[in-house]
């Protein structure tokens, strides 16, 4: 045997080092990946209800500046807060005015009475259910009224959230509610005046 050529035992140890330390390796790697996704998750549903509550928040300001106002049943609010400037998340071209969610989902927001907003919006199943548990623990301080989902696009609406009600103390309403379709649409009534 030469001095340069490595002698069978160091290749031996070499190959068993890697295959000892290929799992270990791969282990941490999913860790990561899984740490670094929850953290995504997060982000996307603390924006998801920062952008809930700045519609909220806009809709409170304007009808709280304006003595005599009143919604129209059916208003597009997220267009008429847009064309007064107090909505800076939307896209205006096309019209109507629109914008999304960090799960790309549309949200929506139109008069639902005189002094009322329901706001709608598509989320991940999973989603739903924890905005619903966020909104329904904020409910009164909001204004919160009613609160309703249905999985997917042609499910029916069942509502878990009532104004009468203080709290949910079940979150069983909520699951039946969303569903077990990959996407749910969530609906929130909230009272401005």
């Amino acid at each position: 045997m030469t001095a340069s050529s490595p002698s069978r035992s160091n290749l031996g140890r070499d190959i068993l080092g890697w295959i000892i330390s290929a799992p270990v390796i791969a282990i941490i790697a999913a860790a990561i990946w899984i740490a670094a996704s929850s953290v995504v998750e997060n982000m996307h549903f603390a924006r998801a209800t920062q952008q809930i509550i700045g519609v909220l928040a806009a809709a409170h300001d304007y009808a709280g500046r304006e003595k005599n106002y009143t919604m129209q049943s059916g208003e597009d609010l997220v267009a008429s807060l847009a064309r007064i400037g107090t909505l800076t998340d939307i896209a205006k071209d096309p019209p109507p005015a629109h914008f999304f969610n960090p799960w790309s989902g549309a949200v929506q927001a139109v008069a639902a009475g005189p002094t009322t907003m329901r706001l709608e919006t598509e989320v991940p199943v999973r989603d739903c259910r924890r905005l619903a548990l966020f909104f329904a623990k904020e409910a009164r301080s909001l204004g919160l009224q009613i609160m309703e989902a249905r999985s997917g696009e042609g499910g029916v609406w069942r509502r878990f959230l009532n104004e009468e009600q203080d709290t949910i103390v079940d979150a069983r309403p909520i699951e039946a509610a969303c569903g077990d379709e990959p996407e749910a649409r969530l609906a929130l009534v909230f009272r401005l005046k």
